[in-house]
């Protein structure tokens, strides 16, 4: 199995996210050595418009995309990046996707996850990874103008924001842990995932998306180190 990394250097709430030390070690690192540790993937390469990201992943012994700026835009979409990366990757059938924001990944729930793609892979279009969400997003309400709308309106006959946790149905959230894409599905105009995604289930996995989410993650490393 190939990994692809995407890393671009713009990143307005964190900058320089993906090369911000948790410990001593920048985060694409992290993800990078839990990535080599594993059975099932054999190339690591990262794709990203830095030289600073990518002097850092150089000294972790992968591959190296060098990624155009009109591909690593704040509205930039992965799917542009991953068909970018294929001339670089080569003839693959598949590709994981793993995210230099989410660092707590640990190589045998990367393993397990593979597995279990292969196991499946027939049967779906992708896989993503995903955790329960604590409180089921049904319950949810969007605005309309000074207005709230149930986010089911449409959907169904009821609101499920007036009933009790235990009647509406769990919703889950992709985490970003690992995320396996066909080369057929998105290259054949497709959507990026396809209408049949596999979900494989983690605990919860936090993403580094502000500087908030960021010190939490270094609280649970830390945390983790003590134990």
């Amino acid at each position: 199995m190939v990994a692809l990394i995407l890393a671009r250097g713009g990143s307005k709430k964190v900058p320089k996210k993906n090369i911000k030390l948790l410990g001593d070690i920048p985060l694409i690192s992290h993800v990078i050595e839990s990535a080599k540790k594993t059975k099932n993937i054999d190339r690591i390469f990262v794709s990203s418009d830095c030289d600073e990201i990518i002097e850092v992943s150089k000294k972790s012994g992968v591959n190296i995309i060098k990624r155009p700026d009109y591909l690593s835009q704040d509205l930039s979409k992965d799917i542009d990046s991953f068909i970018h990366a294929l001339d670089f990757i080569g003839n693959v059938e598949e590709i994981a996707q793993l995210r230099a924001t989410t660092p707590l990944i640990n190589y045998l729930i990367l393993d397990k996850a593979i597995n279990f793609y292969n196991e499946n892979k027939e049967l779906c279009t992708s896989m993503r990874s995903v955790h329960e969400t604590p409180d089921s997003v049904l319950k949810f309400y969007r605005k309309e103008g000074k207005f709230l709308t149930n986010i089911c309106n449409g959907i169904n006959s009821y609101e499920y924001s007036s009933l009790p946790r235990q009647m509406v149905p769990s919703t889950y959230c992709p985490n970003g842990y690992i995320d396996i894409l066909k080369v057929s599905t998105f290259l054949n105009g497709e959507t990026f995932y396809g209408d049949k995604i596999l979900s494989f289930e983690t605990e919860f996995t936090p993403e580094v998306d502000t500087l908030d989410d960021f010190n939490y993650i270094e609280y649970l490393y830390y945390k983790k180190l003590r134990q």
